[in-house]
């Protein structure tokens, strides 16, 4: 597509406000570094905010574990504690593909 001048067209239409916002997301993050048994590296981060599109709201409270190096497999077994602990659930959407999901939903 570069070569065909999307970047171009697409830096044109931004600089003549041909983009407009659907909506947004904002959110604050407090995140630690662990240390796991092995010698696993792992971030653990806490999302907390909310998203917007047009007149429709959702909330954002996110728990995510991110392996910085070593073996995934400490990472894993936290995980699969802490969502059994806390009766925690998988989301399988970015906070960006929600937002998508939000503006095309009815509610």
């Amino acid at each position: 597509l570069t070569n065909r001048g999307a970047r171009e067209r697409s830096a044109e239409s931004a600089r003549s406000g041909g983009f407009r916002s659907c909506g947004h997301y904002d959110f604050t993050r407090l995140s630690a570094a662990l240390m796991l048994p092995g010698g696993a590296a792992v971030m653990l981060c806490l999302d907390r905010g909310g998203l917007s599109a047009g007149k429709k709201r959702g909330q954002i409270y996110e728990l995510s574990l991110r392996l910085q190096y070593g073996d995934p497999a400490p990472m894993l077994e936290l995980a699969a504690g802490l969502e059994q602990k806390y009766e925690l659930r998988r989301e399988l959407y970015t906070k960006y593909e929600r937002l998508l999901n939000k503006l095309r939903s009815r509610k």
